[in-house]
């Protein structure tokens, strides 16, 4: 009867013990996310300790829409100089909105419970994108035509990159 009793006890304790450790490794895995996010985006972790993956994703989702009004704000400075003529401004503000709408809805999906090689994919995508529109920056303050197509360009890329990644997410399942 005793060693029945230490049997159930010592079971209950290694059931506990399991899903203590399911636990721990399921935050943990949501905050090595959160830390590897945090690389891509160039922050320090300490403003994302602690976040889950869809604050994560929200806080991804301002930096690349701080970007793209950014490039805005710069092609409208160039529009207001005189350096690029109307029709070209409008081109181009009209591909950055529409950076802007693809990232508000694209679909993000809960990228920690994905596998390893699934989250390197959306990591790189992720840094593609922020890349490219970084590089749109610098290409938008330039006053030349040939800086204008080089800034079409960097958009192209980043918009193929959240367009991939959108894919990539809705073949595995996200919402």
């Amino acid at each position: 009867m005793l060693a029945e009793a230490s049997a159930v006890l010592f079971n209950l304790e290694t059931v506990g013990f399991v899903s203590l450790l399911t636990i721990g490794f399921d935050f943990w895995k949501q905050q090595r996310f959160a830390r590897n996010l945090a690389k891509d985006i160039n922050k320090k972790y300490k403003n994302y300790r602690g976040k889950t993956a869809g604050e994560c994703d929200r806080l991804l989702r301002e930096k690349i829409e701080s970007l793209c009004s950014t490039v805005r704000s710069n092609v409208n400075k160039q529009h207001n100089s005189g350096a690029i003529s109307v029709e070209q401004s409008r081109r181009v503000i009209a591909h950055v909105d529409s950076l802007i709408r693809k990232v508000r809805y694209s679909p993000r999906g809960k990228s920690w419970k994905a596998g390893l090689r699934l989250r390197r994919k959306l990591g790189k995508l992720d840094r593609e994108a922020i890349d490219s529109l970084t590089a749109a920056i610098a290409s938008s303050r330039e006053y030349q035509t040939i800086s204008l197509d080089s800034c079409n360009k960097h958009l192209s890329s980043a918009g193929e990159a959240l367009t991939r990644r959108g894919l990539l997410v809705m073949d595995t399942g996200g919402t």
